[in-house]
């Protein structure tokens, strides 16, 4: 999704960020990507974070996230590498992990801020394969990824990728690419996890949160990912692929590669980057080229032409999975914590605004596509917080509706603001196979669409 969307991405929705303070977020944010960036030495250099933006900013922050395939065993790992300010230090030197023997690692950037350009140093993009876009001129937006096409490559033959599990509902757990899950701009941004102490970052590892206590404040990158494995999976019963942490031993975790390598599982419709994303964009226009260049880097089916990309089908199938998933799936998700408060008070009325808002002209533009209206209305508070549900009855976004109503206890209303009393989770689980729960705190951040599309460039939208 657009870095903005991630979640909400279409949606236009909020990351969930941490305390860190969103100030206005400067239009391109540059990332320096360290020598030999596929080696361990070269995953364990921090990435600097430069133009004009910085980690203690929630608008601006930026994130990096490897995946690691062992070619002999198949067996897959993760790491996080480490993202500072430029003119800063680590609060703690990142940990140098043990790759296996002629190792394949995939890097994917994730960020809050509207567009991110990867810079280099001595050769390194050459070295890691990296790609930022369709050239220099036209950038995905908050997305970029280093060898990532070879890497998922690779796993698709090698790694042993988990069956889908059954909701409580009795259906099949969703993936990424599951037209119940997507938004704008679906496969972008990742599940990295910093720790934000004073103006400096370090890992979010055991020993580091043990270290620093209540001075380390969580910071992360709202995306579909986060969504799917930090609160939906967990409101529905459903469990993400998890690999080894080799910068945090005893845990595992998901990461991009393996949200991407399970959505192959998806039944059909399955959703994959459409050519109307507004990533894909080249000044406002749809591009086969910049569409498969992204697609590669995340293992999906590349299109032989713009009709296998189609915005209007992605929409139809958009219309006809979602809503009545959503829906179906209300006793469950009005449970579930938000992973925005500035958008929804829970899990349901957080889906569906965010459903809303990418079916709008503002997102995927599906009501023009196909000249229906959203089949998902939002009741909003004062503070234009959904805390209710309308569905049209005819699939169409006709005014009869059928009403639910949304009283999770994951929020509470004080002074006529809504705020959050449950703390979004994100899973990790230990060595003797017991699952635990790191809590990550969210704060809304927004900013404004890439500039790939004039469309987006004066629609302010919030990430996730």
């Amino acid at each position: 999704m657009h870095a903005t969307s991630a979640f909400l991405a279409l949606a236009g929705f909020a990351a969930l960020t941490t305390g860190a303070a969103a100030q206005a977020a400067p239009p391109t944010c540059t990332v320096t990507v360290p020598a030999d960036p596929l080696s361990a030495k070269g995953l364990a250099t921090p990435y600097i974070l430069g133009g004009g933006c910085t980690m203690a900013n929630a608008g601006t922050q930026s994130f990096v996230e490897a995946t690691i395939l062992d070619p002999a065993t198949g067996k897959l790992s993760s790491y996080q590498p480490l993202m500072i300010t430029q003119g800063t230090t680590p609060a703690v030197a990142p940990v140098v992990p043990k790759l296996p023997a002629n190792a394949i690692v995939g890097i994917w950037f994730g960020s809050n801020a509207n567009t991110i350009v990867l810079k280099d140093t001595n050769g390194s993009l050459k070295q890691g394969n990296c790609v930022n876009g369709q050239g220099a001129a036209s950038p995905f937006g908050q997305f970029a990824a280093c060898n990532g096409a070879a890497l998922m490559a690779a796993a698709l033959t090698k790694a042993k990728i988990p069956a889908l599990g059954k909701a409580r509902d009795g259906t099949v757990c969703p993936t990424v690419r599951s037209f119940a899950v997507v938004d704008q701009d679906q496969s972008d941004n990742v599940n990295t996890q910093y720790l934000l102490v004073g103006t400096q970052t370090a890992q979010d590892t055991a020993a580091n949160r043990k270290k620093f206590g209540k001075k380390g404040t969580p910071i992360n990158n709202g995306s579909d990912n986060a969504l799917l494995t930090a609160f939906l999976d967990p409101a529905i019963g459903c469990t993400p692929f998890l690999v080894p942490a080799l910068d945090d031993p005893g845990v595992t975790r998901a990461t991009l590669a393996t949200d991407e390598l399970q959505g192959t599982l998806q039944a059909a419709p399955v959703a994959l980057v459409p050519a109307n994303d507004p990533m894909v964009l080249v000044n406002g226009a749809q591009s086969l080229t910049k569409t498969n260049l992204y697609r590669k880097e995340v293992g999906q089916t590349l299109a032989a032409n713009l009709g296998q990309a189609s915005g209007k089908t992605y929409c139809q199938n958009f219309l006809k999975v979602a809503p009545p998933v959503i829906q179906a799936q209300k006793a469950m998700t009005i449970k579930g914590a938000t992973p925005d408060p500035a958008t929804g008070n829970n899990l349901f009325t957080f889906l569906g605004a965010r459903f809303a808002k990418s079916f709008g002209a503002d997102g995927l533009n599906c009501v023009g596509l196909l000249g229906v209206n959203s089949p998902i209305t939002p009741v909003l508070d004062g503070n234009g917080v959904a805390i209710d549900l309308k569905f049209a009855t005819n699939g169409g976004g006709a005014t009869t509706t059928s009403k639910a109503t949304a009283t999770a206890k994951p929020t509470k209303t004080k002074g006529g603001k809504t705020t959050a009393t449950a703390k979004p989770p994100v899973y990790h689980r230990t060595k003797g196979g017991k699952t635990t729960v790191v809590t990550q705190a969210p704060a809304p951040t927004t900013t404004k669409c890439p500039t790939t599309s004039k469309k987006h460039t004066t629609t302010t939208r919030k990430h996730y």
